[in-house]
């Protein structure tokens, strides 16, 4: 009776350690850590508005950001491909009197990295900063795809 206590015992244990078969150490299971993306990355477009005040008058202002297909690709720092953005800005007054409206990519901005090469930064955002007695003050962000580095202009 022992003899067969401790035999069911033994198996209990061997049984209970096994892994299930669903789980396998084949190194086909696991995605590798630093694979390539199948299809180029591409931000979540954006649409905001906001108001401004510059000489007495309320200016609204209309940012919009969308991934753009057409423009070329981004290289990443680990060699991933990146959907670059085109960026549109539109300044009105009164009942929508259209003031300034103008597309930005990163090219509209190469002439301000002293140095460095445009091809692996991507074009982020556009935000409005502040008024000042010359105008409105917008600032861009360039930045590498993926991470916190980027060049604000």
């Amino acid at each position: 009776m022992k003899t067969t206590l401790i035999l069911l015992l033994a198996t209990a244990l061997v049984l209970g350690c096994r892994s299930p078969k669903h789980q396998t150490d084949s190194p086909e299971s696991e995605a590798p850590v630093n694979a390539a993306f199948a299809e180029p990355l591409s931000m979540d477009n954006i649409h905001a508005t906001e108001t401004a005040s510059f000489g007495g008058k309320d200016y609204r202002l209309t940012i919009d950001r969308r991934s753009d297909e057409s423009l070329p690709r981004v290289k990443g720092l680990d060699g991933d491909k990146f959907v670059d953005n085109r960026i549109t800005l539109s300044i009105t007054t009164g009942a929508s009197h259209p003031l300034f409206n103008r597309e930005f990519t990163r090219a509209s901005f190469a002439g301000q990295l002293q140095g460095e090469s445009i091809d692996t930064y991507r074009l982020e955002a556009l935000t409005f900063d502040k008024a000042t007695a010359a105008g409105l003050v917008f600032v861009v962000s360039l930045g590498y795809p993926q991470s916190d580095l980027f060049v604000p202009i």
